[in-house]
């Protein structure tokens, strides 16, 4: 008579195991798989991006080329060799995800973008008015001299007139210049607004459109202390404008 401990044990099989979860094998892995491939993309694509944002310029290229170059050769050495456990490669790829993830991290505050305040200009202290005669690429008055704040921004109210029809602007040359550009292009129509001026100085003022301020359509702004300040009428109240 043969005792429980005298019957010998089956092998089981790689076959047994695969028919013991056959839900897994059908349905969980082909769901998982395509899952875990969709995250690393969305994961690659979300940290090369803040490097990117962060990077200007030729830095850009330079990272967006080092990525392409490391991408080949490391496909090209992992498909080659044959004698690598699959372990290896795991710690690999989880390695090159950990090390673009920190990169992404490092650099998130860089890739954020950066809002500028808007300035709020006082009420204007001179007035000016460019007026575009019919028929003609010209400014009326293209010299004007206006006066100094004590202290800030020298604000005036530029009043822009198209007496034509034709398409204008009206920008300044001086990026420090607090001014939104301008643009007309029916006849009569005028569109004012404020201008300041951070310093003294002479400020160049021209239409944009090309062609146009080699015609002529351009002038200046001199801020000196030896004007005295104008009297606006009402209705020149100050405007906020966004930093040129």
């Amino acid at each position: 008579m043969t005792t429980d401990e005298e019957t010998p044990r089956q092998a089981i099989g790689p076959g047994d195991a695969h028919r013991a979860h056959p839900y897994r094998e059908r349905y969980v892995i082909p769901f998982i798989f395509p899952l875990m491939i969709v995250v690393g993309v969305v994961f690659f694509v979300l940290n090369v991006s803040r490097i990117f944002l962060a990077s200007k310029g030729t830095a850009a290229l330079v990272i967006a080329s080092t990525i392409t170059a490391l991408i080949l050769f490391g496909a090209a050495a992992l498909s080659s060799a044959e004698k690598m456990r699959t372990s290896s490669v795991g710690l690999i790829l989880v390695g090159s995800l950990v090390v673009l993830s920190g990169g992404g991290w490092v650099v998130v505050g860089h890739a954020e973008e950066h809002k500028v305040a808007a300035i709020v200009l006082g009420p204007p202290i001179d007035s000016l008015e460019v007026t575009v005669p019919a028929g003609q690429l010209a400014f009326s008055a293209d010299k004007k001299e206006v006066a100094a704040a004590p202290s800030g921004m020298s604000v005036i109210q530029v009043k822009y007139h198209d007496a034509g029809a034709g398409q204008h602007t009206l920008a300044f040359d001086d990026p420090t210049v607090v001014w939104t550009i301008l643009a007309i292009g029916n006849a009569g129509q005028v569109d004012t607004e404020s201008a300041g001026f951070p310093k003294p100085g002479t400020y160049t003022y021209f239409c944009t459109i090309p062609g146009h301020r080699a015609a002529g359509m351009q002038g200046t702004v001199t801020v000196t202390a030896s004007v005295k300040p104008k009297k606006v009428p009402a209705g020149g109240a100050a405007t906020t404008t966004s930093g040129a």
